[in-house]
């Protein structure tokens, strides 16, 4: 799939990383709670990056 600019690779790639997030976030929750607790927090840090990203690429 083609991109038509930075801002479609951004949004492509920062939907990669919230979902590689989530997946970790879930797996680690079967044996290491502590660490399932950080992928969550990065997940939301994420959230704001992507915010704070699109209001300067728009």
């Amino acid at each position: 799939m083609g991109r038509l600019d930075y801002s479609d690779i951004f949004s492509a790639n920062i939907e990669r990383t919230k979902e590689s997030l989530r997946v970790l976030e879930e797996f680690f929750k079967l044996f290491d709670k502590g660490s399932s607790a950080r992928f969550t927090k990065l997940r939301f840090k994420v959230y704001e990056i992507e915010k704070k990203a699109l209001s300067h690429l728009i």
